[in-house]
């Protein structure tokens, strides 16, 4: 029963974060080339996931993410590109633990919607109910 719940809360989630998904990034007025941007990354980092880690890598390392943006995406594409959810954990905790996070409350339901679905796969259903817990409240 717990299981059917979290998984139509975490729907539910995944519902509102698609709703509410209103920003996307373009080039910067700073100049910044088109490539480095967080639309352009998040549009290859399914298909072209190893592109997606080279841009970040090149990105995080000339400073043109922050460190948020950085950490998000690699969660991104570590659990949509690559399947490997362990890291992709890894990533969203670290977003999730920058303050620049709750600048971005549609982000941050993502990362939660995504550390709650890894929990649950691990069987830390505790943390995942914790988690489903917060992103209700956030939504």
């Amino acid at each position: 029963m717990l299981r059917v719940k979290l998984h139509i809360i975490l729907l539910l989630a995944a519902c509102l974060l698609t709703a509410c998904h209103a920003g996307h990034s373009g080039p910067d007025a700073d100049g910044r080339d088109s490539v480095y941007t967080i639309s352009y990354i998040k549009d290859i980092a399914i298909e072209q996931p190893k592109k997606a880690l080279a841009l970040l890598d090149t990105a995080e390392e000339k400073r043109l993410l922050t460190p948020f943006d950085i950490n998000d995406l690699r969660c991104l594409v570590y659990q949509n590109g690559l399947s490997h959810t362990k890291t992709a954990q890894l990533y969203a905790r670290k977003a999730y633990a920058d303050p620049e996070a709750r600048k971005h409350p549609d982000r941050l339901l993502s990362l939660l919607s995504t550390m709650a679905d890894g929990c649950h796969t691990n069987g830390d259903y505790a943390a995942s109910v914790r988690y489903c817990t917060e992103g209700l409240e956030l939504v």
